[in-house]
């Protein structure tokens, strides 16, 4: 079984991996051993009381270290919940590998899926990641909601007795008043609605 990094502080505290510690200068600092983001042997984020504050040792966001000889002890139990910049899946921006475990799962579990923030000749942009196993030296983000447009049915054109029209799974609409008919003849705005959620009744 492997063991555990451990870090012990002046004052008797001991520090695992994802723990959070006090700094000198009224901060909060996570522990991470071994960060995949780094040469150095820990990498870390950090906040403080008020306004947040990330320690950067080259001004790189994947590049996140402190002087573990700052951290003086452990901090209070509220510095181990989800940090508050964390909370809106869609405006993440800080590599995968430095988030809290929660969110983690949380970007993972999200059900319109992630984007992957690319930059290459001083342009930036998202993009679909190329697989589906997040790594911990890049930056991803949920990827918001799709917006629901609804198909603008042209009532004014239809016949006085339909009162529903419909899409059927393979795209086809259907109107329903005295028979059913099938709408091929008028053009109108479709939508991107899920089938089985296009159904509309005649305004009344």
């Amino acid at each position: 079984m492997t063991k555990q990094p451990k870090m012990t502080l002046p004052n008797g505290d001991v520090l695992g991996d994802g723990d959070w510690g006090r700094t000198r200068e009224g901060g909060e600092v996570q522990v991470r051993f071994n960060s995949p983001l780094t040469h150095y042997p820990w990498a870390t984020s950090a906040y403080s009381d008020g306004n947040r504050r990330t320690y950067r040792s080259d001004g790189c966001l994947s590049h996140l270290r402190i002087d573990p000889n700052d951290i003086i002890g452990r901090a209070t139990s509220s510095a181990s919940t989800r940090p508050v910049d964390e909370m809106d899946l869609t405006q993440i921006c800080k590599p995968f590998g430095m988030l809290h475990a929660d969110t983690r799962v949380a970007l993972q579990a999200w059900p319109h899926g992630m984007e992957c923030f690319q930059d290459e000749c001083f342009q930036d942009w998202w993009e679909h990641p190329e697989t589906d196993v997040p790594s911990n030296a890049f930056t991803y983000r949920a990827k918001p909601a799709p917006i629901t447009i609804r198909a603008k049915i042209p009532w004014g054109f239809l016949r006085a007795d339909i009162k529903w029209v419909a899409m059927d799974k393979s795209g086809v609409w259907f109107a329903y008043g005295d028979t059913v008919y099938i709408l091929e003849a008028i053009v109108f705005p479709q939508g991107n609605e899920h089938w089985e959620n296009t159904i509309q009744h005649r305004p009344l």
